[in-house]
């Protein structure tokens, strides 16, 4: 973001600018100026011809930047306009105008432009892409960003290039995944949708003497990684760790340094850790890569899936058979389903749904363990269809095997296994040890009663 004005010269022009603070705006600042923090003022002077328009720009101050000198005149032939200068006989003739650019960064919110809120949170350690730090590529990247009347991004798009494509397309997946704004504000006041600006500058994390640095540790743990054993005992902890690393990158040995209290745990992160850390070598004296060391913590936090969820949707006739209006009611984790839009379209292709009916409900829900899953409101109707199916999880956080326990009404002839993944199947001894989860899918109808006959 930035303010560009003018001011005004001591000598009086022979042509009369019109509104010269008009003609800079805030999406003029030039983008790689922006990204390389380049600021200036620029003296320049302006042919105009009789009719006041401009017909030549010559600098003559330089900023000291070719790109700022260049935007000015740019700027000044393309939007300035002139009362044109006088001659002897009172007549507009051609004549010349001068005046100065001045050009400086400014974090002042400008009309249009939204207000980053917090930017420097985004970008952490962790974002920088793994192929990048293997091949040490650092570089600025400057972007665009498009954002909402409700300061969320929808589109980002790279201004000026890093040389890196890695570079230039994480900044935009990690803007896009973190940045949060306060909109920009219209005429009116209200906040309307608008844009910012601004550079990601990557440069290579270091570490101190004798470590090894860690390439995208974040990547090293998921969800399929927790202990299934210390899931079904509701076991979490942190685990700080120490591992060796050779010359090569790799690591060849881990020690726990604070156990987690739960051995289950401090296994698992050593495991992880050998079998999924990458590293740059530490660098030895004159530069060379040698053995080192590295240290870090795992932080295990039960998932979302070992809690109870729901999530509904309700199409409600009653207002107009046609038109449905629908609403979701949802608890624990997000679960996948039908979109609202999803379910009036296909309500839409079933011609007088709603003059049978004045609700319908699609629910799924999901619990662990022989936990009873949420199965509704007495106020939804009837149940029209059922299917149950129990996932057992044994090795982590992927389902090992999928047993279908009902399938009923519209859905009788469904498999409700159908939608997993191919699974093999668990013995007696297996299925003990490993997590269920119980997932269950109903619809439930309140059908229109019948209109009363006129007398």
């Amino acid at each position: 973001m930035f303010i560009a004005y003018l001011a005004a010269l001591a000598a009086t022009p022979s042509a009369t600018a019109i509104d010269p603070a008009s003609w800079f705006t805030p999406n003029d600042y030039p983008v790689a100026a922006m990204a390389q923090g380049v600021e200036g003022s620029v003296t320049f002077e302006v042919d105009v011809d009789a009719e006041g328009k401009p017909t030549a720009c010559r600098i003559v101050v330089s900023s000291g930047s070719p790109i700022l000198d260049q935007r000015t005149c740019d700027i000044v032939q393309a939007k300035a306009r002139f009362k044109p200068a006088v001659g002897l006989n009172g007549e507009p003739v051609a004549g010349h105008y001068s005046n100065r650019a001045v050009w400086k960064m400014s974090s002042a919110p400008q009309p249009g432009y939204a207000t980053a809120i917090d930017p420097a949170s985004w970008f952490g350690s962790d974002d920088y892409p793994a192929d990048a730090v293997k091949k040490g590529i650092e570089g600025t990247v400057a972007f665009h960003v498009d954002v909402d009347g409700e300061g969320k991004p929808i589109a980002c798009r790279i201004a000026v290039s890093s040389g890196s494509p890695v570079l230039d397309q994480r900044t935009c997946e990690v803007v896009m995944a973190k940045a949060r704004f306060k909109p920009a504000v219209g005429p009116d006041g209200n906040a309307v949708a608008g844009q910012y600006s601004n550079r990601a500058i990557w440069k290579m994390p270091s570490a101190p003497p004798g470590y090894a640095m860690a390439i995208d540790p974040a990547s090293w743990f998921g969800p399929e990684d927790y202990p299934a054993e210390a899931v079904k005992q509701g076991i979490e902890g942190t685990v700080t760790f120490e591992a060796k690393v050779d010359a090569s990158g790799k690591p060849t040995a881990c020690r726990i340094t604070v156990s987690s209290g739960s051995p289950i745990l401090d296994r698992r992160t050593c495991e992880i850790v050998e079998a999924k850390g990458q590293f740059r070598p530490a660098v030895g004296p004159g530069g060379k890569a040698v053995a080192g060391r590295y240290s870090n913590r795992a932080i295990w936090k039960m998932p979302d899936m070992v809690q109870p969820a729901y999530r509904a949707l309700l199409l409600d006739f009653s207002a107009d058979p046609n038109a449905p209006a629908c609403t979701i009611q949802s608890k624990g984790a997000e679960i996948d389903g039908p979109s609202c839009q999803d379910l009036v379209r296909q309500a839409q292709t079933m011609n007088g749904l709603g003059n049978r009916l004045i609700k319908v409900v699609y629910l799924i829900s999901e619990a662990p363990g022989d936990t009873i899953p949420y199965r509704g409101e007495p106020g939804w109707g009837e149940r029209v269809s059922y299917l149950a199916s129990d996932t057992y999880y044994l090795n982590g956080l992927y389902p090992s095997e999928c047993v279908a326990v009902a399938a009923e009404g519209l859905w009788a002839a469904t498999d409700p296994c159908s939608g997993f993944p191919a699974t093999g199947r668990l013995s007696q001894n297996q299925r003990k040890k490993a997590i269920k989860r119980r997932v269950e899918t109903s619809v439930f109808a309140v059908v229109r009663p019948p209109a009363k006959a006129a007398h």
